[in-house]
């Protein structure tokens, strides 16, 4: 496959890779810094958004889960992140398996490296295939087939939704959401209580599921779609394990690195956390623009044209075509020779 091909197909396949992405919807930008507190004679934007009409009893329990994964300082304490873990995911006809590696910094950069191993049949002799998407607060890229093009509109806003460098309870009053208590139930044979976030348009409802034995987070639900297309989506979370951070170990953060998605019950996507890095610190090369030419369909055209070309320049003429065999010359019949003379004398 050329390269003018894959060119071709390179806006396709990148909507393909971020539907396969773990995102999960959410307020607005992910890693948003609180506000402070109205001054006397401000208007109060919570009170109006009717954000304090939360239950007391909704608002304790995701107090309560802060609390068990390190605490609000600790969660507002972390100034990057770096997490690699791979995303498989199941279908009818097999698994496809994704490495991905992230980096976040505050207030809000985001950097993703995709890797496919088995390439998805756009890359020849089993050769991965790569692309990095970046976005360094103002602007955004992404690097495919060795091109590079701008990120804008719902393609940027999907890349940076959900992306928290801290928790998603960490801002989920200053992104508009309302809790609601919903009750304690029981899963699995263990106690669990149960709360469910609305935004502030009123268009979604989360409803998570939290452990009342150590309040730490077990489920989420929602819907995506539209009637009577209507998916209801579920993502799980276990495995919790405590990461410390590199520039003060004496705090930590508890992390679920294991997560399934499932769409209507089933099974669709597995993630599993395999490095998680807090405060390691990341150079400013990070979030800049990824090395490469830039994407342009008109002079990747000519490029290919040019090389084809050359190509056909190059190629040895064509051999020629073999006669059928009572088109071939017959051979002359050969002649008498001449009697040589005798030398005078002999």
């Amino acid at each position: 496959m050329s390269s003018l091909t894959l060119a071709r197909r390179f806006p396709g396949f990148l909507l393909l890779a971020l539907l396969g992405c773990l995102a999960l919807p959410t307020g607005a930008f992910a890693q948003d810094e609180p506000k402070p507190a109205p001054e006397a004679g401000e208007i109060d934007l919570d009170k109006l958004a009717g954000i304090d009409e939360s239950d007391e009893k909704a608002v304790e329990l995701i107090d309560r889960y802060l609390g068990a994964i390190g605490g609000k300082d600790s969660l507002a304490a972390i100034k990057d992140r770096v997490e690699r873990f791979t995303n498989k995911k199941l279908t009818p006809t097999g698994e496809t398996l994704m490495k991905m590696s992230r980096f976040l910094e505050r207030p809000v950069k985001i950097r993703e490296e995709w890797e496919l191993p088995d390439g998805m049949g756009l890359t020849n002799n089993g050769v991965p295939l790569t692309f990095t998407q970046v976005y360094d607060g103002n602007e955004a890229w992404v690097k495919a087939m060795g091109y590079v093009s701008s990120l804008t509109g719902k393609t940027l806003t999907v890349f940076v939704w959900d992306k928290h460098i801290d928790d998603f309870f960490s801002t989920w009053k200053e992104n508009g959401w309302t809790a609601k208590y919903v009750g304690a139930e029981e899963r699995n044979g263990k106690p669990v209580e149960v709360a469910e976030l609305h935004s502030f348009a009123g268009n979604q409802v989360l409803r998570y599921t939290f452990s009342a034995e150590d309040g730490l987070l077990l489920s989420k639900v929602w819907s995506e779609g539209a009637p009577p297309a209507v998916i209801s989506k579920e993502v799980t979370f276990d495995d919790y394990l405590p990461i410390r951070f590199r520039d003060d170990p004496s705090k930590f953060v508890r992390h679920a690195t294991t997560q399934r998605i499932f769409e209507d019950g089933e099974l669709t996507l597995e993630k599993n956390y395999t490095e998680i890095v807090l405060n390691g610190g990341l150079p400013a090369s990070t979030f800049a623009r990824p090395e490469g030419p830039s994407y342009d369909p008109a002079i990747i055209g000519q490029g290919a044209a040019a090389k084809e070309g050359d190509s056909a320049e190059a190629e040895p003429p064509p051999a020629e075509e073999k006669k059928p065999v009572w088109e071939k010359p017959q051979p002359k019949k050969p002649q008498p020779k001449k009697p040589t003379p005798k030398p005078e004398g002999s």
